[in-house]
């Protein structure tokens, strides 16, 4: 568990700074009608990816800028 809230912690940043975006695409790709259908599909599908994709995204960031020091 202590795992998973580090991954969590280090992709949050860019998941502050991109979420906008995450949902925006999710919504893009599918939008249903039912409002609930919505809410499954963004918190089971759209925030799952948001939290991987954000973290990558950061390590990517972070090789970035180690390279530049």
């Amino acid at each position: 568990m202590g795992l998973l809230i580090g991954y969590i912690s280090y992709a949050s940043m860019a998941c502050y700074m991109f979420h906008r975006l995450f949902f925006w695409a999710g919504e893009l790709i599918w939008n249903p009608t039912l409002h609930w259908v919505k809410w499954m599909y963004m918190a089971g599908i759209v925030f799952p990816l948001m939290l991987v994709l954000s973290y990558y995204i950061q390590k990517v960031y972070d090789m970035l800028v180690s390279r530049l020091k």
